[in-house]
């Protein structure tokens, strides 16, 4: 159980880093490439701009890549966090839990949805630019669907989980009020966005704790 938790630890440590990773690819890397967000928040919207910069650099496809550690160091935490929370609320973590496996499942396939969408439609697009940018305009519709799925569901899991160590006291009372927040946010990020700093604080306090005791 403290092995796990432990491991869970490390990998809430290494998910508050991606949050810092995250906002500087979108406002400071690939606006160095051409891209930037002009029209909305998805910075990979435009197939003209996103298939030849990803051709010139490989920081294009890795951007799309990143939701791959995300899900795998999600999976770690949610196991971590129902080992410490299951014996005084099963119920609750059992349900937050399911939602943490869900997005899980969904940042996975987000990940590599956006991987193989931009590593190979980039390659053929000089052959066919107008097919190929709306195949990738069609993928990317898919991945964002996904996404916002993936949000959702993440953002349940940070709520009940929270929740659950608010209740128990097995989670400190303001990284699980904070956790309040942030799950909720989550649930409704189709309104706005996810402040990043929330997630930054969460999950590296978080992993204070796991490796704390």
């Amino acid at each position: 159980m403290k092995g796990l938790q432990k491991i869970g630890g490390v990998a809430a440590l290494i998910q508050g880093i991606l949050f810092i990773v995250f906002p500087l690819f979108h406002f400071a890397i690939l606006p160095s490439l051409g891209l930037a967000a002009t029209t909305g928040p998805n910075i990979l919207a435009d197939p003209a701009k996103v298939l030849p910069a990803a051709s010139q650099s490989p920081l294009v496809t890795i951007f799309g890549l990143l939701d791959v550690p995300v899900a795998a160091c999600l999976l770690l935490i949610v196991l971590a966090l129902h080992e410490r929370l299951q014996s005084d609320s099963p119920n609750m973590i059992r349900i937050a839990t399911g939602s943490g496996l869900v997005g899980t499942v969904l940042f996975l396939a987000v990940g590599m949805g956006r991987f193989a969408g931009i590593s190979q439609l980039s390659a053929l697009y000089p052959q066919d630019q107008a097919s190929v940018a709306t195949a990738y305009l069609a993928a990317s519709t898919v991945v964002e669907g996904l996404n916002s799925a993936a949000v959702f569901a993440y953002g349940w899991w940070v709520l009940l989980a929270s929740w659950a160590g608010l209740k128990t006291g097995r989670l400190p009372k303001l990284l699980s009020y904070l956790g309040l927040l942030l799950g909720l946010t989550g649930i409704i990020t189709f309104l706005f966005p996810v402040p990043p700093i929330l997630g930054i604080i969460w999950f590296l306090w978080l992993g204070a704790v796991l490796l704390r005791n």
